[in-house]
Parts: C-alpha cells; sequence; structure tokens
C-alpha cells in the first residue's frame, strides 16, 4: 500500500462493494460512477476472489509486471513495422517501457490504457485492420476496450479512424458488412454510456466532472504549469514530442501514403489535442497519470525518427548499438521508480484504530484514498471525485462546508495540515481545485478530536457536534 497512488484506493474501494453485493458506490451513502470502467471491473473480478487487500495488491504487482512486458513488446512491434532495425528498436522499446512503469506502479488505469492503445495502434498499422469483417469487428472490439479503459482515449481512437479514412490502401478495404462490423465491436462504449446517464444521471464518470465545474472556460495554465514543475527529463520528453509533431506534419504527405507510417501523427496529435481540451475544461493540478498520452506518442516519435534515413544508417553502427542499449540500462538503473506515500499510509492505519471507538460518518478531501478503503465507517469525500451528481451541485454552488458536511450527516471531518500548524484550520474544499473552480469553505476552530504527524503533514480529526452552528 507504499508504492500505489492514494486515488487507486477509491477504484479498489467501489471495486469491493460491488464484488460483494452493495452496488456500484463508495460509501454506501450514495451511488457513484466516478472511475474508468475497464479498470474497475477488473479490480471487482479480483476482489470477488478475495478481501485480502495484500493478496488484490499482488495481482495488481502482477498486471503492473504484464503491462510493461506487453509495453515492451507493442513498442518494438509498432518500431518494426515503421522500418526501425530489430537490435534498435529493441533497446528503445526497453526505453519506452521504463518511461511508462512509473505511473505503472501508481494503481492507476493507466496500466492498461497504454497497451491498450498501443495495440490499437499496432493493429491499424498492419494495414488489415478492416480486411475482413471479423477482423473489423476485432478491431473495434479493441478500440472500445481501449476507450473503455481510459475515456479519454476516445480522442485518439477518432484520429486514427480519421487517418484510416485519409489512407487509399484502408479505403479499398471500406464495406458496407465490415463497417457494421467494426460499429458492431465498438458498441460497449456507447452501451457504457448509456449505463451512466441511466443510472448515474451523468454521461461520463463524476470524477472528471467534479474537476470540470469551472463557470467560464478560457483555457487554464494548469497543463502547462504541471509541465514547468515536472522533473528534467520528463520535461525534454515532452520537448522531444513536440518536436516530433513538428517534423511529421511537414512530412505528412510521405506518412500518410505509407500505411506503416500512417498511425505516426494521430498518435502525436492526440497528447496535443487531449491537454487542449484539458486546459479548457479544467483548471486543476494534473496528476501524472494524465500523462499517458506522452508515453504512447514517445513510442512512435523515437519510430518516426530512426526511420529517417540518417538516424536509420547512424543507428546501424555498433558503437550507436551499444549506446542505446547503455541509455535503456541507465533508464532502468535511473530513479524512475515512483516514491512511497508512507505518510498517507500511516496517517490511515492511524485514523483506522480511532474510528474503532469513534463511529460514524466522516469526511475528507484530498488524501482520502487509503483512509476511506481502510475505514469501516461511511466515508464522505469532499472533493466529489466518488460522489454523484446532487454531490456535484453542491459544489458548483460553493456552499458553506459546515452546511455541507451537517447534510450529509457527518460526525468527523479530516483534515491535513502542513508544519507548522496552530489556530484554526481554513478548510478550501477541494484543495486540488484552480482559482476559477468553485470551493467550498468552513473554519474550524475547535479543539481536534485527535491529532497525527507522520513527516511534515498534520491530519486533524474535528468532531462536528463541537463546531458551531
Amino acid at each position: 500500500m507504499l508504492f500505489e497512488y492514494d486515488d487507486f484506493f477509491y477504484y479498489l474501494k467501489v471495486a469491493a462493494n460491488l464484488a460483494h453485493g452493495h452496488g456500484s458506490t463508495y460509501n454506501g451513502i450514495v451511488p457513484t460512477n466516478g472511475y474508468h470502467p475497464l479498470w474497475l471491473l477488473i479490480l471487482m473480478g479480483l476482489s470477488y476472489f478475495t478481501q485480502n487487500g495484500r493478496a488484490i495488491l499482488a495481482f495488481v504487482g502482477m498486471i503492473t509486471v504484464a503491462s510493461a512486458v506487453a509495453t515492451y513488446l507493442l513498442s518494438q512491434r509498432i518500431m518494426i513495422k515503421a522500418g526501425v532495425e530489430a537490435p534498435a528498436a529493441c533497446a528503445l522499446s526497453i526505453y519506452v517501457a521504463v518511461y511508462a512503469c512509473r505511473i505503472y506502479f501508481s494503481g492507476m488505469e493507466v496500466v492498461i490504457a497504454i497497451p491498450l492503445a498501443l495495440a490499437l495502434v499496432a493493429m491499424v498499422q498492419c494495414g488489415d485492420a478492416l480486411s475482413s469483417a471479423p477482423r473489423a469487428f476485432v478491431t473495434g472490439l479493441l478500440a472500445s476496450l481501449a476507450v473503455l479503459a481510459r475515456l479519454d482515449s476516445i480522442i485518439l481512437a477518432v484520429l486514427l479512424t480519421a487517418a484510416v479514412l485519409l489512407n487509399a490502401d484502408y479505403r479499398k478495404q471500406l464495406a458496407p458488412s465490415r463497417i457494421a462490423a467494426a460499429i458492431v465491436g465498438f458498441s460497449p462504449v456507447p452501451i457504457y454510456l448509456w449505463i451512466n446517464k441511466h443510472f448515474f444521471g451523468l454521461w461520463t464518470p463524476v470524477s472528471g466532472m467534479s474537476k470540470q465545474l469551472r463557470p467560464h472556460y478560457p483555457p487554464s495554465d494548469a497543463v502547462v504549469a504541471t509541465i514547468l514543475h515536472v522533473s528534467p527529463k520528463t520535461e525534454v520528453h515532452f520537448l522531444f514530442v513536440g518536436i516530433s509533431l513538428i517534423a511529421a506534419i511537414i512530412s505528412y504527405r510521405s506518412l500518410s501514403s505509407n500505411t506503416a507510417m500512417m498511425v505516426i501523427l494521430p498518435v502525436l496529435l492526440f497528447p496535443l489535442f487531449y491537454y487542449i481540451l484539458l486546459s479548457f475544461l479544467s483548471d486543476w493540478w494534473i496528476p501524472d497519470w494524465y500523462f499517458y498520452a506522452m508515453k504512447i506518442a514517445l513510442c512512435v516519435s523515437l519510430a518516426y525518427w530512426f526511420t529517417r534515413p540518417i538516424v536509420a544508417t547512424a543507428a546501424k553502427a555498433p558503437f550507436v548499438r551499444i549506446i542505446l542499449v547503455v541509455i535503456a540500462v541507465l533508464a532502468l538503473a535511473d530513479n524512475w521508480w515512483p516514491v512511497t506515500q508512507a505518510s498517507i499510509y500511516e496517517g490511515a492505519v492511524d485514523l483506522h484504530a480511532f474510528e474503532a471507538t469513534h463511529p460514524g460518518i466522516y469526511a475528507m478531501g484530498d488524501r482520502a484514498g487509503k483512509v476511506g478503503y481502510m475505514l469501516d465507517n461511511p466515508m464522505v469525500q469532499v472533493e466529489g471525485i466518488v460522489m454523484d451528481k446532487g454531490f456535484l451541485e453542491h459544489m458548483k454552488r460553493g456552499e458553506d462546508l459546515h452546511s455541507l458536511l451537517r447534510d450529509y450527516h457527518v460526525k468527523y471531518y479530516i483534515a491535513t495540515a502542513h508544519h507548522p500548524f496552530t489556530g484554526c484550520f481554513d478548510a478550501v474544499e477541494p484543495y486540488q481545485a484552480g482559482p476559477s473552480s468553485p470551493t467550498m469553505r468552513g473554519e474550524f476552530c475547535s479543539t481536534p478530536a485527535a491529532q497525527f504527524q507522520h513527516e511534515d503533514v498534520l491530519t486533524l480529526v474535528y468532531d462536528m457536534d463541537r463546531e458551531p452552528n
């Protein structure tokens, strides 16, 4: 429980409730659709066979390793199909897989979203994805799985569809029966959207909608600000992908006429369109698993450059091949692995012990994933990530936090303060929201019912019965 990101445990809690007949709920208070469905179904299947959290995490670790291997194999296949020499493709694919591993260890849905997206790219790149009705069905089904793994990857599916329609060889494969087969294969996506709207009142997950409550939509600088604060090596990758996109646009005519290379421009455009759209919809700080699109783009960026005549010729030299292998090995040795979130876990353990003698409904915003998973009492997640449509209305109005907590019959509000802390706690929920997003505020001045310190983080538990009305 130290390496998986805190948000992963929202998945795990809902999956456990579903697996054991409690419905799609995080807290037993409201139904929720705050998840990407395919990863939840996998976790639900694991939870059905065991309630042992460590056993589930062990299986998730196995999936993580399998995804890293799949990323390597699919990247190698895409590069070789594009024309990269096998030794260079091997070293470059190791690098791509290592680059993806950091967010694979997060436990988030990207652990399956990236391999599925790469598989879709490889399928289209083969040039015969629509050569028969059965193959068209498989292509459509693979596209639907990629989208259900991470819903915003529908942008990639649309871009690849456009590339198929613009490619002369693919247009020859179009026939009513094959188009119908592809649509049937893709049908799980509209079915999922209908289920969302019918049962939850929202077309898309509440986890995303809670971050898109801005009253006006000029683009925010959250994406750019996040990029400027990530590690230098990640910023270099962003720059590399950006340069590759410009080069691919300039050489578009030669790419579009080559079926094996036609996927490069759509994949490189995917992160550009995605992050532009995200900047219009939200001003929340961007968690690093949202940069999964860059992992996919890195694969085709390397494929593009290593099929350029000058680079391809240089890559045949034994010395250059040795350098590529050394870079791949150094990437493995580098600090690419996620840091532990020990303070969150230790705080969750303390709160679990606290609730044994303090029953009631709890509420918490940021850092509530592990806490909510370990608590036996219900948890109101005041960022709205795993709540419902009604809770979003409270958030949108920017209601007084004390009033909101009382409406949900909350007994204990859990706050997170950073050292040093004195006096009253000024709560702002959601804490991660940007300046133009609505927030709910409240001041907590009573003596905390409990407080726990881990590293520089102080966890405070406020008894709502002690707070003034």
